[in-house]
């Protein structure tokens, strides 16, 4: 496991960590998986379907492991 990862997926070898979205940023719109929630069914789909905690977050892809 890596160390500080809690909640991510693997899409094409890049990681996405879920992440919790800073005060007056629009989550869905600075997702890194943007483009494949709205492919997947529509706004905010994606995480929530994943994780139950997904509320104020986004997936940030994670370029330093």
């Amino acid at each position: 496991m890596i160390e500080g990862l809690k909640n991510a997926i693997i899409i094409d070898g890049v990681v996405h960590e879920l992440v919790d979205v800073d005060p007056g940023i629009n989550e869905c719109e600075t997702c890194s998986l943007r483009k494949e929630c709205l492919d997947w069914l529509g706004p905010g789909s994606l995480c929530a379907d994943l994780f139950d905690d997904a509320v104020y977050k986004r997936f940030k892809e994670r370029t330093d492991l």
